[in-house]
């Protein structure tokens, strides 16, 4: 059982769950992160310094783990720096536009392993979970195909709540459910047509959250410490100026994305469905001429579009204009301002 003051349950604790976590416990919350991965004592540090340090967890991964261990589970400690910067705050100190800054704190959260396609180990989960917790639903399927996307993001979601009523609940899903294809400005309220069955999945998870009177997060592509596939793919040399680069892409830092949560998780005036992407969308030849410009070297070659991918091929402006009435600005306004300390992280990572 969680500490008697406002819980939070994050349902994917991975590299945006995780974040999110951080951020919450070090603004008071008792945090509880859920991963589907089997988990081990760990002892993790990346260049944020963040540090996560288990010596034991709780394991409900299937049916037979159940009761194992009852003294479970264990604190994960954690020493953070918010993710942001920000976070809406009701402190006078530092007071800027309603956001506030805050020094790095000592604050810990609990991991549990809990696999959500398990019905068995879903109704062991939320009968430790107090009644008034607060619920995130971050999961990711990884490589998975449609048939992954439904059992973790909709199914999953969708046994979860049945087995217990969260005070409040937030859903993250992806502007790729949006299929606009002529560089449109796209808003919360423009159609919603994705061309793949994976973005079609994630409408039929949003509807079941927004019917429990949840609120939905649709996130741009995230990167962030360590990770930016257009970054990745321009070092491998295997980055393509897709007929002629001026398709648009929409992306978002992972700390601003875990502000922008925050931000939907705590505003009393949040309701239904947000876009979270940061203030520039950009073409891919804008893209790959800062990564040149920035690392000194030419530009990718030309070649044809990538109509495999997995969010789809498409080309528009996502707006972010409903989330920032609500006060949030990411710190991050374009992929620009972050590649200098983007480029140092993951050329370090390439050395290890």
């Amino acid at each position: 059982m969680l500490e008697k003051k406002t819980s939070l349950i994050i349902v994917g604790c991975g590299f945006l769950g995780k974040a999110a976590a951080s951020l919450f416990c070090s603004q008071g919350y008792s945090v509880l992160g859920i991963v589907r991965t089997p988990l081990e004592p760990i002892f993790h540090t990346d260049h944020n310094e963040e540090v996560v340090k288990a010596s034991a967890v709780m394991r409900v991964m299937n049916s037979h783990d159940i009761g194992a261990d009852t003294d479970y589970p264990r604190k994960t400690s954690c020493s953070t720096q918010h993710p942001s910067g920000f976070t809406v705050s009701t402190s006078d100190e530092h007071q800027t536009s309603g956001l506030v800054k805050h020094s790095p704190t000592e604050k810990s959260y609990s991991l549990l392993s809990c696999d959500v396609t398990d019905p068995l180990a879903v109704d062991a989960l939320t009968k430790n979970i107090p009644p008034e917790s607060l619920l995130i639903y971050c999961v990711s399927s990884g490589k998975g195909g449609s048939d992954t996307y439904a059992a973790i993001y909709r199914d999953g979601l969708e046994r979860l709540l049945h087995s217990w009523k969260p005070k409040r609940a937030l859903f993250v899903s992806s502007t790729s459910v949006y299929g606009q294809k002529d560089g449109e400005i796209v808003t919360e309220s423009s159609s919603a047509e994705p061309d793949r069955e994976t973005g079609r999945i994630l409408l039929e998870a949003e509807k079941i959250a927004l019917q429990s009177g949840g609120v939905v997060a649709r996130l741009s592509g995230i990167y962030g410490p360590g990770r930016s596939m257009l970054l990745r793919k321009f070092l491998e040399g295997t980055a393509t100026l897709e007929n002629g680069g001026g398709r648009l892409i929409n992306q978002i830092h992972r700390d601003d994305a875990a502000s922008a949560l925050f931000c939907l998780m705590t505003h009393e005036n949040a309701s239904g469905i947000y876009n979270v992407t940061d203030d520039t969308p950009a073409s891919q030849r804008e893209v790959y001429a800062w990564i040149s410009e920035a690392l000194q070297k030419p530009l990718p070659p030309p070649g044809p579009a990538d109509l495999n991918r997995k969010r789809g091929w498409t080309s528009k402006q996502i707006s972010n204009e409903k989330l920032h009435t609500l006060g949030w600005a990411p710190q991050f306004p374009s992929y620009r301002e972050a590649l200098p300390e983007l480029i140092e992280e993951i050329l370090l990572k390439r050395e290890d």
